[in-house]
């Protein structure tokens, strides 16, 4: 058996698990809400295959369109990087991983009041 080789790209298995982890967190969301992803989708002003193809993995995602989604289910999107520990009340959706190169990515979602919804 061959040695393992470092990843080309440290850090993007740790981005990746984030991700899904996020996508996994909105459309729990959705669902909690009782929203069909057609109704998402009318209020992200996209299709709804569009939205499968998003919560599926399957689709390349802008920062943009995780926020179009985000706001379609009553929540903001914050994005954090850095090496420490992440501020706040510890209740909200929250995402962190720590990457090869020691800095820390964290993804949270709040309701747009600013405040935690499940």
């Amino acid at each position: 058996m061959a040695p393992s080789r470092p990843s080309p790209f440290p850090g993007f298995d740790a981005f990746a698990h984030d991700q899904g982890q996020l996508l996994a967190s909105l459309t729990a969301r959705r669902r909690s809400l009782g929203l069909s992803q057609t109704e998402v989708a009318a209020r992200m002003g996209t299709s709804q295959s569009a939205v499968a193809r998003l919560e599926a993995g399957e689709a390349d995602l802008r920062l943009s369109t995780l926020e179009r989604y985000a706001a379609a289910l009553g929540r903001r999107l914050g994005w954090v990087v850095g090496d420490g520990a992440v501020a706040g009340d510890g209740d909200d959706d929250r995402s962190a991983e720590d990457a090869a190169d020691g800095t820390r990515t964290t993804t949270t979602t709040t309701d747009e009041r600013g405040g935690n919804s499940p």
